[in-house]
């Protein structure tokens, strides 16, 4: 159930250079929280009979994401049962207290959409009451002094239970302050939970009744030695052939890496913070709990043959993969709701049966409420009494309604599904780390990396890792006090450094291009979309060649925000020879990624084809850009060293060896031209990188790559010569 050579050659180096980056920089019993436990036709809040604002309109602004639109403004297409709820929700508010709602949609893209907001705060032009945030974003504005503190807003009650408290605990910096709000108000805190679904009819085949998995998660047995002890009983080798493959039964499919390992993390009751008696944030990555996880998840990995492991560049050849389990979200169940398979819905498995509750990790793109400092003081007591109205209204009308639409009849039909989906709403949590992973080097998720490593040691592959994190968060503590004053404005000022040469847009700067005339230059644009859409930089970037034999890419100082870098490239006009071609990236002085997620890259494409245009970035494409521009009929082999969020100075922890074979196969789930391998190392990029391919005796083309701290040969099928 979860179930040929051309004769035309041509060689281009792309790169993506960051503000202050020269050179070739790149950027089952009942609890207080019940969410059955709704009162029809009464008001969950306490807000007064007589409130009045008049008639004012509150705006409120969002991401601009379809789900998130839904649950706002309600799809009148669709006009399921929860658009129906919606609307009414809105229209309860809107006549209850005499506002009118205007929703503003954002950004597409949490990356651009929060620091958008962050500068639009920051610089006074904000005309928004209310901001629907994204979590992993929104912290950073708080720490910035963007938010009205709401822990004593008039008449925002924190004690009624469509408010998480723990949750809201572990989104805020300060327990004193609160500038972020969460729980019911938002259904993608629900919609976007871990959850876990299993083939009845299979459990039922192998082990008898299916709902006696129900009763162990009731009796507080459901453990992680459970779960795995689970996936081993139901392995068989199906097709008979000796080895566990696609063809057989397995417990589950557990990729190496990827969010689902914090999933399982976070949802086993594990946290990598706590609080000090200051009520700030203390890190604790090396407790027991995390160290026992660690070891046991990768043991499973290797050593249990109901657990198929395989890397997330594999995860099309395991789509429909035969398995008992399918770790996904609340969300998801919709997928299934309405088809005739007969599943179950549990939560994720605690670490051990000592864990009083069972927990669900919450998505770090779920939405959170904040009200922005820029917010007139006369109108934030209507800010505050619509945020109360949205979360008690939401719980008492859309949540019931969204149960329904997402279930269909699952929700009547199979009352110990809905009893588990209560105590999955009950356990909705998450953790400092977590959210705060971003600013903190990383830290919230390294047990991906160290399951993706399937090395045991889990201290001593993430001691540097914690003890910068510890760093960070200091600063961040720093700052965040620093702020409380209000809002402190970035210095965009550039750092003085003889090394680097800044140019000065406001003096019409005018880029150069003192290269030989065996080079073409493409300039530049943003990759970003909304405000920002294809802002064209062709002018100002300096291509120079240097006394060395370099060629030195210099760019004008921009606006950097997470994920959105001028990219500058070059392409030859001579034609090079793919056989024995070897390329040198060698980084200036100060070359550094930026970690501020997948967007800071150094890369070159070898293509038969010429690359006429870079690509507007209108969407995430990834491996920056890189496989947009290449014609779809090209044969191409592209290698990029890519910065991710735990990337650190001159060493970024990924690397893409994309192939086209000219038939404009797209074959990823991403439904992207050409073949692609992933291959997670520390790349150290201070040091020259050598890239070489040469023919292998296979025809297989082998693309070695070295430098003083690593050696590795990449060798696959389909990295073939074009024939």
């Amino acid at each position: 159930m979860f179930k040929s050579k051309s004769s035309l050659i041509v060689f281009i180096i792309l790169i993506t250079s960051a503000v202050g980056l020269m050179l070739f920089s790149s950027c089952a019993e009942e609890t207080d929280r019940q969410a059955e436990n709704i009162i029809e036709d009464e008001y969950l809040d306490d807000l007064p009979n007589d409130l009045d604002f008049d008639g004012e309109s509150i705006n409120i602004v969002h991401w601009n994401n379809s789900f998130v639109n839904r649950e706002l403004t309600a799809d009148t297409v669709t006009n399921q049962a929860l658009d129906k709820a919606v609307l009414e929700r809105n229209a309860s508010i809107e006549n209850r207290l005499n506002v009118k709602m205007k929703f503003i949609a954002g950004d597409v893209a949490p990356e651009y959409y929060m620091p958008i907001l962050q500068e639009e705060i920051l610089s006074g032009t904000a005309d928004y009451d209310i901001i629907a945030g994204v979590q992993c974003q929104s912290g950073q504005l708080g720490i910035n002094g963007c938010y009205v503190d709401l822990s004593t807003a008039k008449y925002i009650d924190l004690t009624k239970s469509y408010w998480n408290n723990d949750y809201i605990n572990k989104l805020n910096v300060s327990l004193s302050r609160t500038f972020l709000l969460g729980g019911d108000i938002s259904l993608t805190t629900t919609a976007w939970s871990s959850a876990m679904l299993y083939d009845k009819v299979m459990y039922d085949n192998v082990f008898g009744s299916s709902d006696e998995l129900y009763e162990t998660v009731l009796k507080g047995d459901w453990t992680l030695d459970c779960f795995f002890d689970t996936c081993r009983a139901v392995y068989s080798d199906l097709n008979e052939n000796g080895i566990a493959d696609e063809g057989d039964r397995f417990g589950y499919g557990l990729p190496r890496g990827g969010s689902i390992i914090d999933m399982f993390c976070f949802s086993s009751g594990i946290t990598f913070s706590s609080r000090g008696l200051d009520g700030y944030p203390v890190l604790d990555v090396f407790n027991d709990g995390a160290l026992y996880f660690s070891q046991k998840f990768i043991y499973q990995m290797e050593n249990n043959p109901g657990v198929y492991a395989y890397h997330l560049s594999d995860e099309l050849s395991v789509k429909y993969l035969n398995t008992l389990f399918e770790a996904t979200n609340i969300d998801a169940i919709s997928n299934y709701s309405r088809s005739n398979d007969e599943f179950g819905v549990i939560p994720y498995p605690k670490l051990n049966s000592s864990e009083s509750e069972y927990h669900s990790w919450i998505s770090d793109n779920t939405t959170v409420y904040s009200v922005p400092i820029t917010i007139d003081q006369s109108r934030r007591d209507l800010a505050f009494a619509v945020l109360e109205a949205m979360a008690g209204e939401t719980r008492r009308i859309c949540l019931p309604a969204y149960y329904e639409t997402v279930l269909s009849d699952k929700y009547t039909r199979d009352p110990q599904s809905r009893n588990m989906i209560n105590l999955i709403h009950d356990g909705e949590t998450t953790d400092f780390a977590s959210v705060y992973s971003e600013a903190l080097c990383g830290i919230g998720t390294i047990m991906r990396q160290q399951v993706s490593y399937g090395d045991r040691d889990f201290r001593a592959n993430f001691l540097t890792t914690f003890e910068e994190a510890q760093k960070e968060l200091k600063l961040l503590i720093d700052k965040y006090e620093k702020n409380l004053l209000g809002p402190v404005k970035p210095d965009d000022d550039p750092p003085e450094d003889p090394y680097y040469v800044y140019a000065d847009i406001e003096n019409n700067y005018t880029a150069a291009n003192e290269i030989s005339d065996n080079w073409e230059t493409f300039g530049g644009k943003y990759r970003t979309s909304g405000v920002l859409l294809n802002n064209d930089f062709s002018g100002e970037y300096s291509y120079r060649r240097t006394d060395e034999g370099y060629i030195s890419v210099i760019s004008a100082p921009h606006t950097v925000r997470s994920g959105l870098f001028p990219t500058a490239a070059i392409q030859s006009k001579d034609t090079v020879p793919l056989d024995d071609l070897e390329v040198v990236f060698s980084t200036g002085r100060g070359f550094e990624f930026a970690n501020t997620g997948y967007s800071s890259s150094f890369s070159f494409v070898w293509t038969d084809k010429p690359i006429v245009t870079l690509p507007t970035y209108t969407d995430q494409i990834g491996t920056n850009g890189l496989r947009e521009a290449i014609p779809v009929d090209a044969n191409a082999l592209s290698v990029i060293f890519m910065g991710t969020k735990d990337t650190e100075g001159s060493v970024c922890d990924l690397m893409y060896i994309v192939m086209n074979d000219g038939t404009g196969t797209a074959p990823e789930i991403d439904h992207r031209v050409g073949y692609r391998w992933c291959i997670y190392h520390n790349f150290d990029l201070s040091e020259d990188m050598t890239v070489r391919v040469k023919r292998g005796r296979s025809k297989r083309g082998r693309i070695p790559f070295r430098n003083s701290r690593l050696r590795y040969s990449s060798d696959r099928s389909k990295l073939s010569y074009f024939d």
